[in-house]
C-alpha cells in the first residue's frame, strides 16, 4: 500500500496528531487486506516524522506513484 497524502495543518502539528492519523490507517490496511508492506514519496520536510513512524529510506521509489515534487522514498514491513 502506498501513503499519498498525510499532513497536518501548521497549528495542530507537534500534537501527535499525524502519528494518530498512521496509525489508524495502517490498522485499516492491516484489517482489511493483511497489509505487510507501505510506501511513502516524502517532502524533506516530513522525512523525520516517517522515520519516527518506522519507515526506512529506500534509493529510488518502488513504481510509479505520479508524485515528483517529493524525492525522498520509504518503505515499511510490518
Amino acid at each position: 500500500q502506498h501513503l499519498y497524502h498525510l499532513f497536518v495543518d501548521n497549528p495542530f502539528q507537534r500534537q501527535g496528531l499525524a502519528a494518530r492519523l498512521w496509525q489508524v490507517a495502517q490498522a485499516a490496511c492491516v484489517a482489511a487486506r493483511g497489509t505487510r508492506e507501505f510506501t511513502v514519496n516524502s517532502s524533506r520536510n516530513a522525512v523525520a516524522v516517517y522515520e519516527r513512524f518506522g519507515f526506512e529510506r529506500l534509493e529510488r521509489p518502488m513504481g510509479a506513484t505520479g508524485h515528483y515534487g517529493c524525492n525522498v522514498w520509504y518503505a515499511k514491513q510490518l
